[in-house]
């Protein structure tokens, strides 16, 4: 059943769902079986008679309760009518007897034709014939016009609020696909245009239509202060009050509540179509996006938890279909909290720097997009060292995990700098934020710094490892003038990239710092843990021996001016530390001598561990009791034949 009058008034189409009732033990739970009904009209065919009902449902729409006249003769009819019902669909023997299944087919006709005229008398509005509930109160209704005069006169006391939109195409719970294509255009107008008069929309089609409703009409959109934008709503000519400002508000006090928790847009469209409002979804998201549009710097919007900056189209349309994915919530930027976001402007954002267009929350989101870049630039190192302080790696997984904008600068940085939360209707003259200011600000340097604290330990560990602890400033000079000794020299792959990093002439000092340590830890140091930088520490050790021996051996072969002598440098390391360090010299005629030696003598050894025993006692032998001598180089040859001596 159709509110007519009410309908016709507010432009809004309203219909109450019907449902026949037999048990007044289920009066307490009634609900429309759709969210699109405003009203529910209650049927009673039960036999005991109402003494008390509901005033209304449980989500707070209208209940209409009617109970009916001539029970008994109304009960015949309708179980004679659900007998035939039963025969002719259940019978099996009228499948083969067509006389009985068209008997049986004229008796079901005329049973449903005496079932609607019992049940027009049962319930027909003949003088108060029988007993009405509107509202949790009898009332009598004398005729039908009565009747549907009373429920228009419900859903002007119901939905008070209503908005007056006289546009079928927008003013309906389902639009149609030609309404949905308009709304979509409109909106994305609303959010590329809003500066142009009439949103920049052109000719006579729907989406203009659209507009002129719900945001010209109601002062949405205007010019002030010769600016085009978005405002709430103006006053109409006959009220003080414009016809979507109870709308407008209703937006505006469910936000404002959501702090500091967020309110999803389900439960606020839910909030509108309920009464007082009995608003259609259709138009929900139009008069949304404007509210959001006037409300930039105030109202945040996120999609699935996370915060969205710039709100396009495309999230509007997943907002009608997905509403409950979506939730705003209220920044409340006033009392201390003030303080605390200019001492943190002052410190975060660049003179000068202006606003983005069309990015939502632009104020605070000038403060906390320097913190999300700076924490976003630092090296993974950074990112997990425990070599800095518990206050910065807070701050660093506060800033990392952070979803929330308003929350992240008042309530969990402050917490993780080691200080209460900062509330919005918090008293202080400025100790506060000063405090903050300063330990946000010693936290972050120390964050900024930790990756050049790294450099420089392992500035100092090549300094000690190379003996050069009282040249700092000269380890650079001091290992290319050494390495460039080996260079060329050496084909064991860590040695010789080590080398010729270290004779790289290109690169600045960090960055050849850099290289040196990558190629130690085979790890770029940006990315190291805390065990990477232990590692460090043991390998740069090794590979430091090995280059010194190298140095020594290169220096003894450079001394020797003979040709065809070979050397090795042979370090025996003893278990007490200490270390026997000698050179062998030899000739390629000697190797030859002793190869065959060596093989029959392997021959026989055959267990390893006797082997390294073997080893080890013949090096200690050898050089204990002959320490290797020099060999002498051989006179070579004169091809030339002498020359005569001259008397």
């Amino acid at each position: 059943l159709i509110a007519q009058r009410h309908s016709y008034r507010t432009g809004t189409l309203r219909y109450f769902e019907r449902q026949y009732l037999d048990r007044s033990d289920r009066l307490e739970h009634l609900t429309c079986s759709r969210t699109d009904y405003d009203g529910l009209i209650v049927y009673w065919v039960g036999e005991e008679s109402l003494q008390r009902v509901p005033q209304e449902l449980q989500d707070g729409r209208p209940l209409i309760i009617l109970e009916a006249n001539a029970l008994p003769t109304l009960r015949d009819r309708v179980l004679e009518y659900a007998a035939l019902q039963y025969i002719q669909t259940r019978a099996t023997p009228l499948q083969s007897d067509g006389v009985a299944r068209r008997d049986v087919g004229r008796r079901l006709i005329h049973a449903r034709r005496l079932l609607d005229e019992v049940l027009s008398r049962a319930f027909a509005h003949h003088h108060g014939s029988h007993p009405c509930w509107v509202q949790g109160e009898p009332e009598p209704i004398p005729d039908t016009s009565y009747f549907n005069t009373m429920l228009s006169t419900v859903c002007d006391r119901i939905y008070p609020k209503s908005p007056i939109l006289w546009n079928e195409l927008i003013n309906r719970r389902s639009l149609t696909s030609q309404g949905a294509k308009a709304r979509r255009e409109l909106i994305e107008a609303m959010l590329t245009q809003a500066n142009q008069p009439r949103l920049g929309l052109q000719g006579y089609g729907p989406e203009v239509s659209m507009y002129y409703s719900v945001l010209a009409e109601s002062g949405i959109h205007r010019s002030q202060d010769h600016q085009w934008g978005f405002y709430p709503p103006n006053p109409t000519q006959d009220s003080t009050e414009s016809y979507l400002m109870p709308i407008w508000q209703a937006v505006d006090d469910a936000c404002h509540g959501a702090s500091p928790q967020p309110v999803t847009i389900a439960d606020l469209y839910q909030h509108l179509a309920a009464p007082p409002y009995g608003m259609k979804l259709g138009a929900i998201p139009i008069l949304l996006a404007a509210f959001l549009l006037y409300n930039v710097d105030t109202i945040s919007v996120y999609k699935d938890g996370t915060f969205i900056p710039v709100l396009g189209a495309e999230h509007f349309e997943l907002l009608v279909k997905a509403p409950e994915r979506f939730a705003l919530k209220y920044i409340d930027i006033v009392g201390v909290r003030s303080q605390v976001f200019k001492a943190l402007e002052d410190i975060l954002v660049h003179q000068g720097a202006t606003a983005r267009p069309h990015v939502r929350n632009a104020t605070l989101l000038s403060v906390m997009t320097p913190l999300f870049q700076f924490v976003r630039k630092l090296p993974p190192y950074t990112l997990k060292t425990a070599q800095i302080s518990l206050e910065a790696r807070r701050v660093i997984q506060t800033l990392l995990a952070a979803q929330e904008p308003d929350h992240l600068l008042f309530i969990t940085l402050p917490q993780a700098c080691g200080l209460e939360p900062i509330l919005a209707n918090q008293a202080d003259e400025g100790a506060i934020a000063h405090q903050f200011q300063q330990r946000l600000t010693q936290i972050l340097k120390e964050i900024q710094a930790a990756y050049d604290h790294l450099l420089n330990h392992c500035h100092q560990l090549l300094q000690a490892a190379f003996g050069l602890d009282d040249q700092a400033d000269m380890l650079r000079h001091t290992l290319q003038m050494r390495a460039s000794a080996l260079s060329g020299q050496i084909v064991e792959r860590m040695l010789n990239q080590f080398l010729l990093a270290v004779c790289d002439q290109k690169k600045d000092d960090r960055a050849w710092l850099e290289s040196l340590v990558m190629i130690i830890a085979d790890k770029p140091a940006e990315s190291w843990s805390d065990g990477d930088r232990d590692r460090f520490e043991l390998t740069l050790k090794d590979l430091s021996k090995r280059f010194q021996r190298l140095e020594v051996l290169h220096q003894d072969l450079h001394q020797m001016p003979s040709l065809g002598i070979d050397a090795r440098r042979i370090t025996i390391s003893n278990p007490d530390g200490h270390e026997v360090q000698c050179m062998a010299w030899f000739t390629a005629d000697k190797l030859n001598v002793v190869d065959p030696w060596i093989e029959d003598i392997l021959d026989h050894l055959n267990d390893p561990q006797l082997r390294d025993a073997f080893y080890a006692r013949l090096t200690e032998r050898l050089y204990e009791q002959h320490p290797p001598v020099v060999p002498e180089e051989k006179p070579t040859k004169s091809r030339r034949k002498p020359k005569k001596e001259t008397p």
